[in-house]
């Protein structure tokens, strides 16, 4: 993982006039974070998540560091908190098509493609390992535009049940401008 960070470390954009500002799924700034993550066998009573995440557009594409803490409660009704950041990259291959790939400190991690939609909705296909679900998943991650940000829908394929269910839905409040 600390391999994979000093990759992607080196292509930060010291110079804010090297930064890519292509379409990417958020605009640049400062958000406030609350989520809602659905019972899962690893957390039978959900998830719910409060934080900050920072956007900026960067040399090589778009970063998203995301702090969070999440409140969770066991099956003997004991309550837990946790914090936990994440780090989302979003670049473009040698084709031209938008990537992702996410870091979680919980252990989270995964890699998918970006599709941007006119309205300015993305909807990324990652497969990776989820914290929330406790095994590798196929996920899609719906983020919409709103008046005062952006708001999430996430949903996973079950192999069990060969159906997508619903994982976590998330809003995002802009707060400020990026502070880098």
């Amino acid at each position: 993982m600390i391999g994979t960070f000093l990759f992607f470390s080196f292509l930060v954009a010291e110079d804010p006039k090297l930064a890519d500002n292509a379409n990417y799924p958020m605009k640049e700034g400062v958000y406030q974070v609350q989520s809602q993550t659905v019972a899962t066998p690893r957390y039978p009573n959900g998830i719910t998540e409060t934080g900050t995440r920072k956007v900026r557009n960067e040399t090589f594409g778009q970063k998203w560091v995301t702090n969070t803490t999440f409140v969770y409660t066991d099956n003997n009704n004991q309550s837990f908190r946790k914090t936990a950041t994440y780090e989302t990259t979003f670049f473009k291959d040698f084709n031209g098509q938008q990537k992702v790939f996410m870091l979680g400190s919980q252990g989270s991690y995964g890699m998918g493609n970006v599709t941007m939609q006119k309205d300015g909705t993305s909807i990324q296909e990652i497969d990776g390992m989820s914290n929330a679900v406790g095994k590798m998943i196929k996920s899609k991650v719906v983020i919409s535009p709103t008046k005062k940000g952006y708001d999430a829908v996430q949903t996973y394929y079950d192999e069990a049940s060969k159906k997508w269910l619903p994982l976590r839905t998330s809003t995002y409040t802009f707060t400020s401008p990026s502070s880098n």
